[in-house]
């Protein structure tokens, strides 16, 4: 992965991270930030956005799909 990619994976994780403190839908950035996650292999680090998404919103159906699928995959 060249410097490039990396400074703009780095932006990408900062406005997720600014979307988490200022949206008003908090669970959105954060399901949105797993998904990726899972794109790229990161089941695990994609299970702990998925939580931290279910603190927000805990009926969430497509969310605990989303996880229960991540999980199983990892």
């Amino acid at each position: 992965m060249g410097v490039p990619r990396l400074l703009s994976a780095a932006r990408t994780v900062a406005k997720f991270k600014q979307a988490t403190q200022r949206g008003p839908h908090w669970a959105d950035p954060l399901k949105a930030w797993g998904d990726v996650l899972v794109t790229q292999g990161n089941t695990r680090e994609a299970v702990a956005m998925y939580d931290e998404a279910l603190k927000f919103t805990p009926n969430w159906k497509q969310l605990k799909e989303a996880r229960e699928a991540a999980r199983k995959t990892g």
